[in-house]
């Protein structure tokens, strides 16, 4: 997660709950709402419509944010990114 300073902070994934709203996995993962949602219809990180509302995998967006970090700015590469989700 970024802070307001540009500095990575460590995200305690385990005091958060199985499943969270989209709303909670921006904040949680520092991401904008707009991605989260675009990641959970695109299936990149685990998620269920419920209603107008997504509900994101707290396991499966750590898996996300944590391979994106690894990747750091080879995450742009034009060759693709690994799919994550099928892990």
């Amino acid at each position: 997660m970024n802070s307001t300073d540009g500095t990575t902070t460590a995200i305690d994934w385990s005091a958060m709950p199985d499943w969270m709203t989209s709303e909670e996995a921006a904040e949680a993962s520092g991401y904008a709402l707009t991605h989260i949602r675009h990641l959970a219809r695109e299936g990149k990180i685990g998620a269920q419509r419920k209603g107008r509302d997504w509900w994101i995998d707290r396991d499966k967006l750590m898996q996300y944010v944590n391979a994106m970090n690894e990747l750091g700015n080879r995450r742009h590469d034009p060759r693709g990114v690994p799919d994550v989700a099928k892990e």
